[in-house]
């Protein structure tokens, strides 16, 4: 997602500065190159070896160590893509904001012409000073993109919760990948995708629902963005964290997967639907717990067809590209050809729930066949899902128009 993006990661002097350890992980998994900068009172809060031994590279400490090649601070600047301070203290917003450069963090950040995350954290009462809000008001009319502190309990158990914690890493990560969006084959694209199962509801405690983990989905989603496309992930109930630099709308049941999905499409090129939603549905949800006292020996459940997305999406398709799946246990290849052409897909991906061991609805592995409106038919080995989004991505390659 980050490949060939180096990252300026500074930590400034507060108890979260922990937090930027797991910050830097993230960043080197997703491809980045991470050099960290300490100023001094972060280094009494968190080792500087903890951050060699993540980056692999020596940490830039000393505001006058420019005699060292690649080490002063115009050198830090000059190479960054990005510089992230996290934790940014309410003193290094104020040095921020007032211009000052008396020690190396804030010196590179005046010297720096790449975008500018500050991530604040510190206690709530500080945060909500006066001098703290205009300093965070100026540097932001000054450009410097800011994420504020989240909601909760204080690292001291006897403080009061409020706002001042630093943001998780993962959501910076995610917003790091925001600002840095990867430029591939997918550029210029947005692409509305589908995931998960939905749960249609019997009562306020039960549910229809299927066995889908949306690890297709999230897969596809994930591949679209490291390939440059803006990704819109709409998700039905699954335990899956978001891809970092995908807009993730999460929902429960059809007809409100069906609204997202009206939403987010009209401004994507094509869609994949990979979720799988409820087919039947309820007529009537109860009001209240059904009591399975006042259900005797047997209880009967009326179902009714529940709305067909793609059928749905037909009046909005206007050249745009759709590609659904089948998943089939008799008759696979008849019936996705039937479903192509009664929905009016572009490519069909037919697969079934249990081919082979560890494969299938729920699994991590998965094995099917790809479908064209030309006729054409592919059979695929089994393999993992993030491998087959890939091969579905190159198909919609060559289905979509050239683009810029």
């Amino acid at each position: 997602m980050l490949a060939g993006r180096h990252i300026l990661l500074a930590v400034t002097g507060g108890i979260a500065a922990y937090k930027a350890a797991e910050l830097a992980r993230l960043l080197l998994k997703s491809g980045a190159t991470v050099q960290a900068a300490m100023t001094p009172s972060a280094a009494r809060f968190v080792g500087p070896l903890t951050f060699e031994a993540l980056t692999g590279r020596k940490v830039a400490l000393d505001l006058f160590a420019a005699e060292e090649p690649g080490r002063g601070h115009l050198d830090l600047a000059r190479e960054a893509d990005l510089m992230v301070i996290a934790p940014a203290t309410a003193n290094c917003l104020g040095k921020l904001a007032a211009g000052l450069a008396d020690d190396l963090v804030c010196t590179t950040a005046l010297a720096l012409k790449a975008p500018l995350l500050l991530c604040p954290a510190m206690n709530p009462r500080m945060w909500e000073h006066p001098a703290v809000q205009a300093n965070v008001k100026l540097l932001a009319e000054r450009g410097v993109e800011i994420m504020e502190p989240e909601t909760g309990p204080m690292a001291h158990p006897r403080e009061e919760p409020g706002r001042g914690r630093l943001p998780e890493p993962a959501a910076i990560h995610d917003h790091i990948c925001r600002m840095l969006p990867p430029s591939g084959s997918l550029s210029g694209v947005t692409l509305t995708v589908t995931a998960g199962p939905t749960r249609e509801a019997v009562d306020p405690v039960r549910f229809i629902s299927n066995a889908s983990s949306g690890a297709m989905g999230y897969a596809l989603a994930e591949e679209a963005r490291r390939r440059g496309a803006e990704v819109h992930l709409v998700s039905g109930p699954a335990a899956l964290p978001a891809p970092p630099g995908v807009d993730l709308v999460r929902v429960t049941g059809v007809a409100h997967m069906l609204e997202a999905v009206q939403w987010s499409l009209a401004s994507s090129q094509a869609l994949i639907m990979a979720a799988a939603p409820a087919d039947f549905q309820p007529r009537q949800t109860a009001a209240h717990k059904i009591k399975k006292e006042s259900a005797g020996d047997s209880f009967t459940l009326e179902l009714v067809m529940a709305p067909d997305i793609l059928k749905s999406l037909a009046p909005l398709r206007e050249g745009r590209i759709f590609i659904g799946f089948a998943l089939e246990t008799e008759e696979g290849p008849a019936h996705a050809r039937r479903k192509l052409h009664d929905k009016n897909l572009d490519l069909i991906v037919l697969n079934h729930p249990s081919p082979a061991p560890g494969a299938g609805m729920g699994e991590a592995r998965i094995q099917g066949a790809l479908i064209g409106r030309d006729g054409t038919e592919e059979a695929l080995p089994v393999m993992p899902k993030l491998q087959l989004a890939g091969i579905i991505l190159d198909r919609l390659e060559a289905l979509l128009p050239k683009h810029e």
